[in-house]
């Protein structure tokens, strides 16, 4: 990973991520099982480090409906204004979280998120909603995980 930063030109940050796929091998990544997101799981927000209710995420919810019951429209919809190159990418888009960097930094603030929908799903499934750095790296290396799987 290649990241510079010169407050004095925000715009001509430096952030590039380019993970050599050949010989990575990641040995052990935490506690997040990717496999439970293949069949029916119980998600447990936490929020400020307090457990918030148990959704069960799957068929058996009452409130499920399978994506071929979803309107064309409305999933098109979707992906148009969170991730409208989901289908192209491979679950991180450099730029964007570049982007992101250099409002964040210039309204020293997260009001910009890079994440895409496979980004999202991560945090919300096994990771915590903090907005941190360390945080965001840990979302990206299990977002490259699962898209590779």
């Amino acid at each position: 990973m290649n990241f510079v930063f010169n407050k004095n030109k925000p715009n001509a940050i430096v952030f590039d991520s380019k993970l050599n796929k050949e010989n990575l091998k990641i040995t052990k990544y935490g506690e997040a099982n990717l496999n439970k997101l293949n069949g029916e799981f119980i998600y447990r927000a936490i929020i400020k480090g307090v457990p918030q209710r148990p959704i069960l995420v799957g068929a058996a919810n009452p409130n499920y409906t399978p994506l071929n019951q979803i309107s064309p429209y409305l999933r098109k919809s979707v992906l148009t204004t969170e991730d409208p190159s989901f289908f192209s990418h491979r679950g991180f888009i450099n730029e964007a979280f570049k982007q992101s960097i250099v409002k964040n930094i210039r309204t020293k603030k997260f009001a910009r998120g890079g994440s895409t929908i496979s980004m999202q799903l991560i945090k919300n499934a096994f990771l915590t909603r903090e907005k941190t750095l360390s945080r965001k790296l840990e979302e990206i290396l299990l977002v490259y995980i699962m898209e590779k799987q």
